[in-house]
C-alpha cells in the first residue's frame, strides 16, 4: 500500500473521503453536512436514496442544484451567510438540529488525531470530518482513515 507524503495527497489518494471543493464560498462544512445526511439516509434505505451516489458522483460537484440548495439551507439555519465559515458552534448547533454526534479529524497536528466532538448526546449517527485549517472534508468511512494514519505513524 503506498503511503501519501503530503496531507494534500493524503487527502486526494484517499477513498474515504470525499472532497469539498467550493470556490466562492465558505459553506464546506455545510457540503460536507449535507453529504453526510445523504450518506445517513442511504445506509438507513439503500434502495430508496439516490442522492449520496449522485451528488458525490456530480461533475458539478457542490455546485449540482440539489447539494448547494441543502447546504445553503444548513448554512443559513445557524444563522450564517455564504461568506462565513462555520465554527464549532455552529457545527454544535448542527448536530443537535439533526440528532446526530460529530467527529473532526484534523491533520494539521503534528500528531494527526480528533481535534473536535460535538457535546455527548445520545445520538445514534456519528459523522465525520476531515478539517484543514478553515476548510473541511466529508469522511465517508472512518476506519479508512485511522487505519491509514496509523500506517503513516
Amino acid at each position: 500500500m503506498a503511503v501519501s507524503n503530503t496531507k494534500e495527497s493524503f487527502v486526494r489518494d484517499s477513498t474515504s473521503i470525499v472532497r469539498i471543493s467550493n470556490e466562492g464560498d465558505e459553506m464546506c462544512f455545510s457540503y460536507a453536512f449535507a453529504l453526510a445526511l445523504a450518506k445517513a439516509q442511504r445506509d438507513k434505505d439503500p434502495g430508496n436514496s439516490t442522492h449520496y451516489t449522485t451528488w458525490i458522483s456530480s461533475r458539478l460537484g457542490p455546485k449540482y442544484g440539489p447539494w448547494r440548495n441543502i447546504a445553503t439551507t444548513l448554512h443559513s439555519s445557524v444563522g450564517l451567510h455564504y461568506t462565513q465559515p462555520a465554527t464549532y458552534k455552529e457545527i454544535a448547533e448542527l448536530a443537535d438540529m439533526y440528532f446526530v454526534q460529530v467527529h473532526i479529524f484534523d491533520l494539521n497536528g503534528i500528531k494527526p488525531d480528533f481535534s473536535y466532538h460535538s457535546p455527548k448526546r445520545a445520538h445514534p449517527d456519528h459523522f465525520f470530518f476531515l478539517q484543514d485549517n478553515r476548510h473541511f472534508h466529508f469522511i465517508s468511512n472512518i476506519q479508512g482513515i485511522i487505519c491509514t494514519v496509523n500506517i503513516r505513524r
